[in-house]
């Protein structure tokens, strides 16, 4: 599904027109970056957890070269669905 069609099928759900559901998502947007460059973390119940998380430095070896080198840590954004929408999605009868 593309954004035009999500921005579709909220406004036929909800009632609402397709302006108020695009500036609701656009502003829904901006927030989830916000949270993110902030390093903070939303939790909606029943849904989903998204924030950041500190990826540690490791040893890695270059196979070009065969020498050991050190990776710097650094944030990386990351999504976990909750256990009711993943227990949804298993039950769910789709072809891949």
């Amino acid at each position: 599904m593309k954004k035009d069609e999500l921005i579709e099928n909220v406004s036929k759900t909800s009632g609402l027109p397709n302006i108020v559901v695009t500036v609701v998502l656009e502003a829904l947007k901006g927030e989830i970056i916000e949270i993110i460059e902030n390093g903070d973390i939303l939790n909606i119940n029943n849904f989903c957890t998204l924030g950041t998380k500190t990826m540690k430095s490791r040893e890695y070896i270059d196979f070009v070269t065969g020498e050991k080198k050190m990776t710097e840590s650094k944030k990386v954004p990351y999504f976990n669905f909750s256990e009711k929408i993943k227990d949804i999605a298993r039950q769910a009868d789709f072809d891949l």
